[in-house]
């Protein structure tokens, strides 16, 4: 039985629509609802409620549509918070609505292939209770990866991770690899959120102690802002080089290349251009460790100046004569800067190609050229031919242990997979290198600025938004090398009048020294209340009398840790919630909640003594 609609539904969601989603109201308002590539019909259900069939297979339940989203929400979402959660396909709306439902705290996000099927959900069904207050994220037709839009306002918001997938598998099937291709982005960003984590708990020492060591380069060394669109008018190009193998069809025109282009290298590829004698402009290292510090050895001659990251190794700091910081990545960093002088904001994707990027995206080119981005490994390569990479596995290079082993053990330490490749065929990534993919395809979509591959074979990953153009074009445009030299000069100028002026260092210095030192006492407060709220629940009468008392007492530590300026910088080391949970052996409530404090003061204690005693 065909379903009939009262024309109030329409109505009453269109309204909410232009509230809280204007474009997307505007874009339905030119859409038909033939305008499908399949067959879709609504019919009333046994029990009265409309539901949909999509190329005659239902993609609702025939008896109770809203039952059924209710338990397959259910079972997919369970009892424990998730602070997102997607679905794919909306269909009617059954399966979102019951989600949000379930987990009113979570935020929606809706992936929906048709918008002429999204129109008619809104003309069949009355979704005012799902729509109203614009909570829900909608991301609805035009390319699968518009999702990346909904994953950057999921970030921006603070969730990284910890979300759930919902499908309806009718919808999925009838457009599958639309539906694939956003899962699969969906997937590998929810990846980072484990990665981050597993970085931090490596990493997380060494950046605070490299912060700690570098600390008087915030107020030392100037930042990125000073060159902020240097190349807005000009219309000159940039390109950068990252350390894929298909770099190395660049290198015998990188003399040429540098007459026509701003050139910027990842710490990577720095000595692709120092071991050809080819000038490079800027090179850019956000990387913590020693041995990523070792690519800027015996480079400095190439007259690069250096873009870095304050916590980065610290002599890699010492190896330029012209350095400039963007804005920290770590909240300790950023408590500095904030308080005595702003650097410049960049973009991180895990990868320092990413961040490289971004700052010639920063110097507002008429395009950025690239080389060696292949976020694959093209002929089972991992690098340019001569990498310091390379050239550490042939120095430990023995009879049982060649070289060729450190190369398989990179190939498949990242969960290697095939996946298509630029040129149209198939490559070899990983999901680590797929995650780099996805931030690539987000940053390229959201740049006005369009970014260029040099072609050469074999290729790299097929990335959205890159498009691969003969190195002959790039070799075509006129030489500007002189032109760049005055634009270069214009910031480094800029540097000495503004930055190095006698009254700005003065102030400057004021501001670091007050910043440090309110750094370094809110970090001593934070650990004496970490250690009172230690003690409380240490004491043996803390369940028997005056317990009441007691947890005031908590609340107020933990009232004094929260609003504290430096809680971030105090609580950058420390572990996530979960791993203290699963510490917990305690079953009753209270000695549970009492437990888990008890865990909570102790490494709250320890992260802001560790960073206190780095700062020296």
């Amino acid at each position: 039985m065909t379903f009939a609609r009262t024309g109030k539904e329409w109505e009453n969601n269109l309204a909410l629509l232009r509230q809280f989603y204007p474009a997307l109201a505007g874009a339905l308002d030119d859409c038909r609802e033939d305008e499908t590539e399949f067959e879709t019909k609504v019919e009333q259900s046994a029990g009265g409620a409309p539901t949909l069939l999509i190329n005659g297979i239902y993609a609702h339940s025939r008896r109770d549509p809203a039952r059924e989203a209710s338990r397959a929400a259910a079972a997919i979402l369970g009892a424990s918070p998730v602070p997102a959660f997607f679905v794919l396909g909306f269909g009617l709306g059954y399966t979102a609505e019951a989600a949000a439902a379930l987990k009113p705290d979570a935020i929606p996000v809706v992936v929906e292939r048709s918008r002429a099927l999204f129109r008619l959900a809104l003309r069949t069904r009355d979704l005012s209770a799902f729509l109203s207050g614009g909570k829900a994220v909608l991301v609805i037709g035009g390319q699968s990866g518009g999702v990346t839009a909904a994953l950057e306002i999921l970030q921006r918001g603070g969730i990284t991770g910890g979300s759930a997938v919902i499908k309806n598998k009718t919808l999925c099937e009838a457009s599958a690899s639309w539906y694939d291709d956003a899962e699969k982005r969906i997937r590998v960003w929810a990846s980072r959120d484990d990665i981050n984590r597993a970085t931090l708990r490596r990493f997380g020492r060494r950046w605070t102690g490299n912060l700690g060591a570098n600390i008087h380069a915030i107020r030392d060394v100037p930042g990125i802002r000073f060159f902020e669109g240097l190349l807005g008018e000009s219309g000159i190009p940039v390109f950068l080089a990252a350390a894929g193998p298909t770099l190395d069809a660049a290198g015998a025109h990188l003399a040429e290349i540098g007459e026509r282009c701003v050139t910027v290298a990842a710490d990577t590829s720095l000595r692709f251009f120092t071991e050809r004698g080819a000038p490079c402009d800027f090179v850019v290292s956000v990387d913590p460790q020693y041995w990523n510090a070792r690519h800027l050895y015996h480079t400095a001659s190439s007259g690069a100046c250096l873009v870095a990251e304050s916590a980065v190794y610290p002599p890699a700091l010492r190896f330029f004569k012209k350095r400039l910081l963007c804005r920290s990545l770590f909240p300790l960093g950023r408590y500095v800067e904030d308080r005595c002088d702003p650097k410049g904001a960049l973009g991180a994707g895990g990868s320092v190609a990413t961040t490289a990027w971004d700052f010639a995206r920063f110097l507002g080119p008429s395009v950025i050229w690239i080389a060696g981005l292949d976020l694959a490994f093209p002929a089972l390569h991992t690098h340019f031919k001569g990498a310091l990479f390379e050239e550490l596995a042939h120095s430990a290079s023995a009879r049982f242990v060649p070289a060729e082993t450190a190369a398989l053990t990179a190939l498949l330490a990242g969960g290697p997979f095939t996946a298509p490749a630029a040129d149209g065929g198939a490559v070899l990534t990983d999901r680590r290198l797929a995650l780099y993919a996805a931030w690539f395809e987000n940053a390229f979509s959201a740049s006005k600025i369009p970014s260029r591959a040099v072609k050469s074979a074999p290729a790299g990953l097929a990335v959205a938004g890159l498009s691969a153009l003969d190195i002959g074009e790039l070799l075509a445009l006129p030489r500007r090398r002189a032109e760049i030299a005055a634009l270069l000069e214009k910031g480094f100028g800029r540097i000495d009048g503004e930055f190095f002026d006698a009254a700005a260092v003065e102030k400057r210095t004021k501001n670091f020294d007050e910043a440090v030192g309110s750094l370094r006492s809110g970090l001593r407060e934070i650990a004496r209340l970490a250690e009172a709220g230690a003690e409380l629940i240490r004491a043996a009468s803390f369940q028997k009398s005056g317990s009441a008392e007691r947890l005031r007492a908590l609340d107020r530590i933990n009232e004094k840790i929260s609003s504290s300026p430096v809680k971030d910088a105090a609580g950058f080391l420390f572990p996530p919630a979960d791993e203290l949970e699963a510490q917990l052996g305690e079953s009753d409530p209270l000695a549970r909640h009492l437990e888990f404090s008890a865990l909570f003061y102790n490494a709250l204690r320890e992260a802001a003594a560790f960073t206190l005693g780095k700062l020296g």
